[in-house]
């Protein structure tokens, strides 16, 4: 009864929003995975993937860096309705580990032209042995027309142009942190382009206020950060959320993502939060 009393308490403070319009646990053409890293074979990303299909299949694979520079990729091989693990750690090759990227899954052709609509889904995990957890990261199905380019072994930073149902230019996110002696806070935030500055974002806690700061990221398409960093922040901001709106890049219309990792120490877990978004047009 104290650990279901505990789950509730925990359940309440962290008000996990659900009225999202992201598109997930749906097959797709391709997947995104936005928030990948190891440190070795015992803290690593793993992402298990499952074909839908009855046809065998080639996925090719590219691992991003943090402004979209295309580091590595490859490929493996699924059967009819095939379920396929892949560990970080063990694909990444030397010089990878501590940089943090993304993954684009994409199924193909032996040539590399993109093939099979609604064809593979998957779920991704940070497992850490020595916390004993994994952490949820949440997967995005990769829909036609997301990716440019027939060649999926040279994806570029330009290659990945959307994400099925994401928010997109000037919707409002609403990144949810918690922060104090017994929970710490990493929000994720990736996009097609167009993060790497200091934006202007207001800062709410779970009393109403609100707080104007400056939330910096200092790369183009994926940021992790902790928000205790944030100067400015009023010291009893320990619970709350913060609005971001999707920039605009030259008129060209970004895709983003966003969920935070909130880790308890009372139950010694980190637990996701896919961090709800509002549409311009709402």
């Amino acid at each position: 009864m104290k650990k279901l009393s505990l789950a509730i308490a925990v359940a309440a403070t962290l008000g996990a929003g659900v009225a999202n319009a992201y598109e997930v646990a749906v097959p797709g053409s391709g997947l995104l995975v936005p928030n990948v890293i190891h440190n070795g074979a015992t803290d690593t990303t793993a992402v298990g993937l499952t074909n839908h299909t009855a046809a065998a299949i080639t996925v090719y694979w590219t691992f991003f860096d943090q402004d979209s520079n295309h580091i590595t990729d490859g490929q493996f091989d699924m059967t009819a309705n095939d379920m396929e693990g892949f560990v970080w750690a063990n694909e990444a090759g030397l010089g990878l580990e501590g940089q943090r990227g993304y993954l684009v899954f994409h199924v193909g052709t032996a040539t590399g032209a993109p093939v099979y609509a609604r064809a593979i889904s998957g779920a991704a995990f940070q497992a850490d042995a020595a916390a004993s957890d994994a952490a949820f990261v949440p997967t995005f199905p990769l829909q036609d027309g997301n990716v440019l380019g027939s060649d999926l072994t040279n994806l570029g930073p330009d290659s990945l142009v959307a994400v099925t149902n994401a928010p997109v230019t000037d919707d409002v996110i609403a990144m949810r942190y918690q922060m104090d002696s017994d929970f710490s806070t990493n929000i994720a935030l990736w996009a097609t382009g167009g993060l790497a500055a200091s934006t202007t974002v207001n800062m709410f806690n779970d009393e109403q206020q609100r707080k104007s700061v400056n939330f910096t990221c200092e790369f183009d398409e994926l940021c992790f950060i902790d928000p205790t960093t944030i100067a400015g922040r009023p010291v009893d901001f320990t619970n709350g959320f913060i609005t971001y709106a999707v920039p605009d890049v030259e008129g060209v219309e970004q895709s983003a993502v966003s969920y935070s990792v909130i880790t308890s120490q009372s139950f010694g877990a980190a637990q996701t939060l896919l961090n709800t978004h509002v549409a311009t047009a709402d």
